[in-house]
């Protein structure tokens, strides 16, 4: 059976709709119809080759969604035909299948970006029960590393958030939920509009004089950004890491001496088999969902920087 996908051939140029073949289930992997792929700035990295040449090209993209299980390989059991499924990049309990090739294409344990996809068991969650199911999709990355970085560290009653994208999104209504004071900064006022409708108590610029706040999350990646996020906690306070970014960050050490630490946040450090649920009973009414067909897959990556919500490709 053929389906369509988006594939990458050469950075920072369009990506590619094009028809493969599913190849056959190996053990540990499981085919799954895709239903909504989310966004991501990942894939945007991925397609500018910020962090360098990419030895894989071509291959397909994404690593966030919601589908339904189609047919599973040997070994699998944690999900059969027919469950309805988070797609995460997040390890979780199952087997890994690996890698696998589309005839001359690569893709890793995970992909998204397409009308089916083979996924390594342990890139999977079962779905749990929510009245929206088109958002199911924002708990393969945005909400659990966004949920997770705040809820999974919660110290101190203040944060400053620097980043109003997607994990910074998902990192408001966390913090709101666990009834912190929550500043925003963004470089966008369009996104900093967005982080009040959010729930945040204050937005700021990045020029604007910052005080002094408990916790400073980055999702930016940006080096002189995460500088700035230290710099904002008070002596105490903690900086948490999100961002995927390249570059070296300078410090002073005696900021360390006096108590101030930094923590990094993998997809949130959450186990999402037992999390999911609990993330699932947080309101993220809230959150803007801006819908594109995968055929327009490459317009969304083009309004990707400048969007005030969740992009979800229709596949």
């Amino acid at each position: 059976m053929k389906y369509k996908c988006a594939v990458l051939h050469e950075l920072n140029k369009p990506l590619s709709l094009e028809y493969l073949e599913i190849p056959p289930l190996m053990s540990g992997q499981v085919l799954v119809k895709v239903h909504l792929a989310g966004l991501c700035g990942s894939q945007l990295n991925e397609i500018h080759g910020i962090k360098g040449n990419d030895k894989y090209l071509p291959h397909l993209l994404g690593h966030e969604g919601y589908g339904t299980v189609v047919d599973v390989g040997k070994d699998v059991t944690k999900v059969k035909s027919g469950d309805n499924v988070i797609l995460t990049w997040i390890k979780c309990n199952g087997l890994e299948g690996g890698a696998k090739r589309y005839g001359k294409y690569n893709a890793g344990s995970i992909t998204t970006f397409q009308e089916f996809s083979v996924i390594s068991e342990n890139r999977l969650v079962l779905a749990p029960f929510y009245n929206d199911v088109n958002k199911l999709a924002l708990f393969g990355c945005m909400v659990p590393t966004g949920f997770g970085s705040v809820l999974n560290v919660n110290l101190g009653k203040s944060i400053r958030i620097f980043g109003v994208g997607n994990i910074g999104s998902a990192a408001i209504i966390a913090a709101k939920y666990a009834s912190m004071e929550v500043y925003a900064v963004d470089i966008s006022v369009d996104k900093l509009s967005y982080a009040k409708s959010l729930g945040a108590d204050f937005v700021s610029l990045p020029k604007d004089n910052l005080s002094k706040v408990d916790v400073a999350l980055d999702t930016t990646g940006n080096v002189k950004v995460i500088e700035q996020a230290f710099d904002s906690i008070n002596d105490t306070g903690t900086l948490i890491v999100v961002g995927n970014g390249v570059g070296k960050v300078s410090f002073d050490p005696f900021e360390f001496i006096k108590g101030k630490k930094i923590v990094g946040s993998w997809g949130g450090n959450c186990n999402l088999d037992v999390d999911i649920d609990f993330f699932a009973s947080i309101d993220i009414s809230k959150i803007h969902i801006i819908y594109y067909d995968l055929d327009n897959i490459n317009k969304a990556i083009e309004e990707f920087p400048t969007s005030c919500g969740k992009m979800l490709l229709r596949c």
